[in-house]
């Protein structure tokens, strides 16, 4: 199936060593994070100058390629282009990372499933203090004040 992204696909396999020098492609939320073979046989130059390319970071054992928001049609296409299936490491092929770099790599994933909730919890308690629901009003011990309401609380 053809993909308004192909030609960008292709000059991205070619400009990152081809496919052979593809370990593994997981893609975050504007970035492809291909992790190379030898990041010597990349063409970062011509990568930076392509059109659809914001830019290029090396980092982390790490080649990113910046696409920006339409990283998953762009993912989609390199993958069916280079015959990739994604994330998926290829046996023995992982480079090893330094200690902080593992740390880092553990924190980052042990943490980032509940940032989203962490997120919406807090937009949710500035909205609702900002418009006053939420807070000790007076000072009546055991009253709550919810939204205009005050609620009587049990205090053991």
């Amino acid at each position: 199936m053809a993909s308004k992204y192909d030609g960008l696909a292709r000059i991205i396999i070619q400009n990152v060593g081809g496919r052979d020098n593809i370990i593994s492609l997981p893609h975050c939320i504007t970035r492809l994070r291909f992790q190379l073979r030898d990041e010597g046989k990349a063409n970062t130059d011509v990568l930076k100058s392509t059109d659809g390319v914001v830019t290029v970071i090396q980092s982390g054992g790490q080649y990113q390629v910046v696409i920006g928001n339409q990283v998953g049609e762009v993912y989609d296409a390199v993958c069916e282009k280079a015959h990739l299936s994604g994330a998926e490491t290829e046996e023995g092929e992982a480079k090893e990372m330094s200690l902080g770099a593992r740390l880092l790599d553990l924190l980052s994933g042990t943490f980032q499933p509940i940032l989203g909730y962490a997120g919406g919890r807090q937009l949710l308690s500035l909205y609702l203090q900002s418009r006053g629901c939420v807070g000790r009003h007076g000072a009546r011990p055991g009253k709550l004040f919810l939204c205009g309401c005050a609620v009587k609380r049990r205090i053991r």
